[in-house]
């Protein structure tokens, strides 16, 4: 890498061996733009066919837990492997699950608060990434923070700023599948959401302060309208949906393809299949539990399925996303 194409060093089980940039830096047109294509083909499906893209709100969430969303999570089980010692390994493991049986008891034992917190930390999950993988090199740190908060903010707070209702209804509904059914009064959830928005908005809004060629590209921008659009628009759990596999579970996908092989060289089909190739083991527990939870709560139809595919995020997103922070 040059000094003009700073790269993050990622932190492959401990070693620090790989160099492969996380940013779009260097990515290919279909890369920058694909996710744009998608979330403008949801929307304008929503639009112009309203009866279909009700009938299609569970699909981004179903979709995810096959291919991308889900996948690119459960391929930590490779990076955490990689590399160490078998002791690191035991503790490195041992940890993660530990994670996922206190996300699972506090689920059970404290739903509300438990989703509270699993939105939140989507929100800095999903803004961290976001920022890691902005493609003009020369923005400075604070912006990324700030590009981050408001990119976070509009994929989560926006549907419940928009119709709160609509937006809690899977939350709880999946406590009632859990058989943990919901007690907390929610009424400040719109008034939430409305405030968390704006500021995102404003978080954005700051890139005034920056100069014109230290902020974000045009697809950048074009793609956080988008985000905002479908936020507005779209059925709640379709929009969280759309935004989660079309940007965050591409993206990463992508960017993690060229870690696991050392190379953003290969091809995007290659990475692509390299995440998922590394994420069964990982990621065929989560479907033997995501069946387990349909046989037992007895979902009626795919919307019921698609929220109960929440519960596996709010188990994984914890470690997942800690393993992260404490990586890059």
């Amino acid at each position: 890498m040059t000094a003009s194409s700073p790269t993050t060093r990622v932190l492959v089980g401990g070693s620090g061996n790989a160099d492969v940039a996380l940013s779009l830096t260097s990515a290919s047109p279909i890369e920058r733009w694909l996710p744009s294509a998608g979330l403008a083909a949801a929307l304008l499906i929503c639009l112009a066919f309203p009866y279909v893209g009700i009938a299609l709100t569970p699909g981004p969430f179903l979709i995810a837990a096959i291919a991308l969303g889900l996948p690119h999570g459960a391929a930590d089980g490779v990076i955490l492997l990689r590399q160490l010692r078998w002791r690191a390994r035991l503790a490195r493991i041992s940890g993660y699950l530990t994670l996922m049986v206190l996300a699972a008891v506090a689920l059970v034992r404290h739903p509300e608060i438990t989703l509270i917190g699993f939105l939140m930390l989507s929100w800095w999950h999903f803004g961290a990434a976001d920022a890691r993988g902005l493609s003009n090199d020369r923005i400075p740190a604070w912006y990324k923070g700030s590009w981050g908060f408001g990119r976070g903010g509009l994929a989560i707070a926006t549907p419940f700023a928009v119709d709160p209702i609509a937006a809690w209804a899977p939350f709880t509904r999946l406590a009632e599948l859990l058989g943990t059914p919901a007690t907390l009064e929610m009424t400040w959830v719109g008034p939430a959401g409305t405030a968390a928005t704006g500021a995102a908005l404003l978080s954005l809004s700051l890139s005034a302060a920056v100069p014109a060629t230290a902020r974000p590209r045009a697809f950048e921008w074009i793609e956080t309208g988008l985000i905002l659009m479908i936020g507005l628009l779209a059925d709640p759990l379709f929009a969280v949906g759309s935004y989660f596999l079309l940007v965050h579970g591409f993206r990463q996908s992508a960017l993690l393809g060229s870690e696991l092989m050392a190379s953003r060289a290969a091809s995007l089909t290659d990475r692509l299949i390299a995440v998922h190739r590394a994420a069964l083991p990982l990621l065929i527990p989560s479907w033997l539990g995501w069946a387990l939870l349909t046989q037992w709560s007895k979902p009626t139809d795919a919307l019921d399925l698609a929220i109960l595919s929440l519960a596996i995020y709010i188990i994984a997103t914890p470690p997942h996303h800690l393993f992260h922070e404490l990586s890059h």
